[in-house]
């Protein structure tokens, strides 16, 4: 994720939007391979684990250029972030009709919120 992690977070919903069967395999596939025995589970995992890397770098780049709070833990937030993503995945397939836009600009202006430094 290059860029700002919350200018990314508010780009997700457009990108569900625009392949919405991609989306549905992906998830589809993933809860299919969640046995450690499963074929794609290795694949799988280090897909997640390669997003929440991506985050946590994006957060901590945030923390170092002083636009984001110091006292987080940014691998803890971006388990979180990436969390609802997958939550997101799963909920809008079951129910297309969710405001996903909406949804998803209220969860950026949270974490922009919890993200932020305290004012002086």
């Amino acid at each position: 994720m290059s860029g700002d992690v919350i200018e990314q977070l508010e780009k997700v919903a457009e990108r569900f939007q625009r392949s919405p069967g991609l989306i549905g395999l992906f998830t589809v596939l993933q809860t299919e391979n969640l046995n450690p025995e499963a074929p794609l589970h290795d694949r799988f995992l280090g897909r997640y684990a390669d997003a929440v890397a991506i985050v946590t770098e994006g957060i901590r780049r945030g923390q170092q250029a002083g636009a984001y709070r110091a006292d987080l833990d940014p691998a803890v937030k971006a388990v979180e972030i990436i969390a609802f993503l997958y939550g997101m995945e799963t909920s809008w397939l079951l129910d297309p009709t969710i405001a996903l836009n909406e949804v998803f600009r209220g969860y950026a202006n949270s974490l922009a919120s919890q993200l932020a430094l305290s004012p002086p």
